[in-house]
């Protein structure tokens, strides 16, 4: 929306890319461990809790996160054949209520919309 407060990123990791190291699995868990541990001891972090969930078809590991300013993160994670995806929507209570809706209803790998099965 512009206002570098509501926002929606998306990425996505290799094995390569994630630095997967001797003995780790590369897979969603990982990642969202590791993503998990950045916040963990985050000063600003109000409160953080995990879920599952199915974000277009995929399982997914969600990561919640209420930040002290009021702003709330929420994080999928899934992996989709050789990579793992994370997407994020940033905003307040009220806007990210709509930003999630929105992504887990019409977000898909191809741009036909979310998978309804």
């Amino acid at each position: 929306d512009g206002s570098a407060y509501n926002i929606v990123t998306m990425n996505g990791y290799t094995k390569e890319k994630a630095n997967v190291g001797e003995g780790e699995v590369f897979n969603a868990e990982l990642i969202a461990n590791r993503i998990a541990y950045y916040w963990k001891d985050n000063k600003e972090v109000e409160k953080m809790w995990g879920a599952t969930t199915t974000v277009s078809g995929n399982e997914a590991l969600q990561l919640n996160i209420i930040l002290k300013s009021g702003q709330y993160l929420i994080t999928w994670v899934f992996q989709k054949d050789d990579k793992v995806y994370n997407i994020v929507c940033v905003g307040d209570e009220k806007t990210i209520d709509q930003l999630t809706t929105y992504v887990k209803e019409t977000w898909s790998f191809d741009g036909t919309g979310a998978v309804t099965d």
